[in-house]
């Protein structure tokens, strides 16, 4: 090669790295202008990230209130079968017991009898009277006893819903 081929070369590689100079001056401005848009997305892409995490815990969280809700709901389903069997019960002992008090309001055994034109009033106090007073004085304890044991379970039963409609509320 000689001296004008290298002048040539020399004015060639001149131009190119001027070229390249420019094309770098260029490419470094880009660069700084993607960068200053690149910087708030970044941090926007922070913040939905952050936005995304509380929202998933967010969502368990719900999930689990879910199945608590099921769960209570399930409870108070059970509960109010209960409640429905216990109506049901109290529906048929108000029946019988609605013909029990028709029974001694009409039965003959509870009626007391006239007393009769040759009997004496000592002998009729002694033979009907008194009789059926003790029968009444055994009926009347029964009934007695009956009341309190259901006035007991009453009070039970009262008793085990509010621990029941607590356990509900806390729960």
């Amino acid at each position: 090669m000689d001296n004008h081929d290298l002048k040539q070369k020399h004015i060639q590689l001149q131009t190119d790295n001027e070229e390249l100079e420019q094309r770098h001056e260029d490419l470094q401005y880009t660069n700084s202008k993607l960068k200053n848009v690149n910087d708030p997305l970044s941090a926007d892409n922070h913040t939905l990230e952050q936005q995304n995490d509380s929202l998933q815990s967010y969502n368990q969280e719900l999930r689990q209130k879910y199945n608590d809700l099921k769960q209570d709901n399930v409870k108070l389903e059970k509960q109010q079968n209960e409640l429905k069997r216990n109506i049901e019960q109290m529906v048929q002992s108000e029946q019988l017991l609605q013909r029990d008090v028709r029974k001694y309001d009409e039965a003959p055994e509870w009626q007391l009898p006239e007393q009769g034109a040759f009997a004496s009033a000592k002998s009729f106090r002694d033979k009907v009277v008194m009789p059926f007073v003790n029968k009444l004085k055994t009926l009347i304890k029964n009934l007695t006893i009956q009341c309190l044991r259901l006035k007991e379970e009453v009070l039970q039963l009262r008793k085990e819903e509010i621990v029941r409609g607590c356990g509900i509320l806390q729960g």
